[in-house]
């Protein structure tokens, strides 16, 4: 039998756009500090007469606020609760979020969240943009919005073998806190962006445990402390999309430590069970995360070197998936070739070649290691929004190869890796240069590929010629086109 459904209700946009006005207003606390009436009210509040005095009207006809006379309000039960919801306020994260909404057309459409169109950046970028509006997504995730953790982890090992606990991603420390509280034996590692666990002692403090707490102020797209015994991701898979779930991952499974002698890794949100039915969450439009089924995530952790240990609902109604990084595949023995008479005067084939197709990426890393000089830059982290188009631009541009689906790259002496989360410093720091062969045709081959030239070719000397531009991430990169001397 279909219930009745009231779509005039569930069509009501008004009503919620004038209880987040109120709040930013702070309208519960002026009637309170005695402004009733509407022309003071608004006086106060630095807004126009009529038009608050509008949403008021709207929301007594709601039954928040009380109009004991006409134009002036009183504060009701219901109108007190919108002074202790903090994040109801336009001008914060509450605000950031309520207007991405708007954005849903976009997202349906396109699977993309359109954050940028709004506020001009992309969410992570703009939150390091805006401490102030960084804070408040802090405290939104922590604590204030969302209470104090009060349940345990139950893994399938047992915690007695667990040592030490890295929360990657972690906010502000609630959940490493309770955890901690729950273990005595174990030492946790907070890793977060630098302003947010600088936010984290006060919190650790009042549970007790900041004596067994370290913080890390990184990216969790760096590496990650290594060599702990359990590495918690909670709430944080389910605000990415497939590759950066992919990249976070294989750091896990990096700092884990290859088997056997390795850690665990345990992910609680961005995983669901197969049947369980689909939502829409804000993490979706703000930054592109989904939720993957458990057939879709073992996907993902076996791309990023891991396996399926465990999963399943626990008792606190929480869906949990543990992992840990999967044995590397023994090597087969393989006879040796026969040698056969090298050439008179030829120098013997590096290692690399004398390896040929049967050269592992640990040989091709140990290798590359011994061709390093002391002072030598040797590798190079690029801030990137979005990694598949910073990836798209370099190859197409300088032709730089990127291992697809993650994050690391490849150029001539050099590797890197595009960076998630970390903002790009168009005016500040260190500055890459690249040299090329043809400067005009590299630039025509960087507006074309989402490129902007912000300074043409100049000469610099008798045999160097330089230009500036920026890559579609937003970072400055300096091309240099050398000739020989005549």
């Amino acid at each position: 039998m279909t219930e009745d459904v009231n779509l005039d209700q569930m069509l009501d946009l008004a009503t919620p756009w004038c209880l987040m006005v109120a709040a930013t207003l702070r309208i519960p606390d002026l009637i309170a500090e005695g402004h009733h009436d509407i022309s003071d009210l608004a006086t106060v509040a630095g807004c126009d007469r009529d038009a608050l005095h509008a949403v008021l009207g709207h929301l007594v006809a709601k039954g928040v606020f009380q109009q004991q006379a006409p134009g002036r309000f009183e504060c009701n039960r219901a109108a007190e609760q919108i002074a202790s919801r903090r994040f109801l306020d336009l001008d914060s994260i509450g605000g950031r979020m309520a207007h991405t909404w708007g954005t849903l057309l976009d997202y349906v459409r396109t699977g993309l969240p359109a954050y940028q169109r709004v506020f001009g950046r992309p969410f992570w970028e703009d939150l390091a943009a805006h401490p102030e509006i960084a804070a408040d997504f802090d405290a939104l995730m922590g604590p204030a919005g969302h209470g104090m953790p009060d349940f345990d982890i139950e893994l399938s090992g047992g915690w007695d073998a667990i040592r030490t606990v890295v929360d990657v991603g972690g906010g502000t420390g609630a959940m490493l806190a309770s955890l901690l509280r729950r273990h005595p034996h174990v030492r946790g590692i907070l890793v977060d962006f630098p302003g947010t666990v600088a936010r984290a002692s006060e919190i650790l403090a009042s549970a007790g445990v900041a004596d067994r707490a370290t913080l890390r102020g990184q990216s969790f797209f760096d590496p990650l402390p290594a060599g702990a015994d359990l590495y918690l991701l909670k709430s944080v898979l389910n605000d990415w999309p497939d590759q950066e779930t992919v990249a976070i991952l294989r750091r896990c499974a990096e700092a884990a430590g290859p088997a056997p002698s390795t850690g665990t890794i345990a992910v609680l949100g961005g995983v669901a069970p197969d049947d369980e039915p689909r939502s829409l969450g804000i993490d979706m439009l703000v930054a592109g995360g989904k939720t993957s089924t458990i057939t879709q995530f073992t996907e993902l952790a076996r791309q990023a070197g891991l396996e399926i240990l465990a999963a399943g609902p626990q008792s606190s109604g929480r869906f949990v998936v543990e992992c840990r990084p999967t044995p590397a595949p023994a090597r087969e023995p393989t006879e040796p070739a026969r040698e056969a008479p090298a050439p008179a005067r030829e120098a013997p084939a590096p290692a690399a070649a004398q390896e040929g197709a049967c050269m592992t990426q640990e040989d091709a890393e140990a290798t590359r290691a011994r061709s390093l000089v002391h002072g030598q830059v040797c590798y190079l982290q690029m801030p990137a929004a979005d990694s598949t188009r910073a990836a798209a631009f370099y190859e197409a541009v300088f032709g730089w190869q990127t291992e697809h689906p993650y994050q690391d790259f490849e150029s001539p002496g050099l590797i890197g890796q595009w960076v998630q989360g970390r903002p790009s410093a168009p005016d500040a720091g260190p500055m890459i240069w690249i040299h090329v062969a043809d400067l005009d045709e590299t630039l025509a081959n960087a507006v074309q590929h989402g490129g902007e030239i912000i300074d043409p070719p100049s000469p610099d000397g008798p045999n160097r010629t330089l230009a500036t531009i920026i890559d579609p991430e937003g970072n400055p990169v300096g091309l240099a086109s050398h000739s020989s001397p005549q």
